[in-house]
């Protein structure tokens, strides 16, 4: 990663070249004095616009991804235990949509993929689905509230996870509830469902 000029002026050494995991700082590095950071003049130089830039979404740094090593040596963990979640209809449709292709890969194995893709965002994506996160500021000496809306129904999505995939996600929850509680008393605890529910929805998104 390449250092920015220091407060004092003096010239830094650039080590290796931006990363992707460089933290964009708006300003181009081709503006920077030629004599801290020299940069070659020429198309290739400017940065790529934000707009297409993904987002990347970390957990706290001191918060950091729940440990989910199993023990799959342990014939226990294999043990199979029929359940179900709660899914929101729409995000079901969506993925009952997919999983119904032939060829697809069983339920179960779809949602376990999709938790697992999405684990460092799962408690953004957690909190993006909820109303009352998106009510405006507080002004003055009361809360404001979030619109009132209609609950989306929600149904039932069965699935067959094994011990060590539902020890897994037990694991995964209470990370969730760590770190979307964490400075924040009042909110409500998550469950199984609606984290299941965010990974799809992240998964399976709606047509724009």
């Amino acid at each position: 990663m390449a250092d920015s000029p220091s407060a004092s002026g003096a010239p830094v050494i650039v080590a290796a070249p931006p990363t992707a995991e460089s933290p964009q700082t708006g300003t181009p590095r081709a503006q920077a004095p030629a004599a801290a950071v020299p940069v070659a003049a020429g198309p290739s130089a400017s940065p790529a616009p934000d707009a297409v830039a993904p987002v990347e979404i970390s957990p706290p740094a001191d918060k950091p991804l729940p440990d989910l090593t199993i023990d799959w040596a342990d014939p226990l963990m294999h043990v199979a235990s029929p359940t179900r979640v709660s899914v929101a209809n729409s995000v079901a449709a969506r993925f009952k949509s997919a999983a119904e292709q032939p060829g697809s890969a069983p339920q179960t194995e779809l949602i376990m993929e999709a938790v697992s893709q999405h684990l460092p965002a799962l408690p953004d994506l957690v909190l993006k689905r909820r109303p009352e996160e998106a009510a405006p500021a507080s002004a003055g000496f009361f809360v404001r509230r979030a619109p009132v809306q209609k609950a989306e129904p929600w149904q039932p999505v069965y699935m067959r996870p094994i011990a060590g995939e539902i020890e897994a996600l037990r694991r995964i929850v209470d990370w969730v509830n760590e770190v979307i509680l964490d400075g924040h008393p009042g909110r409500q605890k998550t469950s199984r469902s609606e984290v299941v529910t965010a990974a799809l929805d992240a998964s399976y998104p709606a047509a724009s």
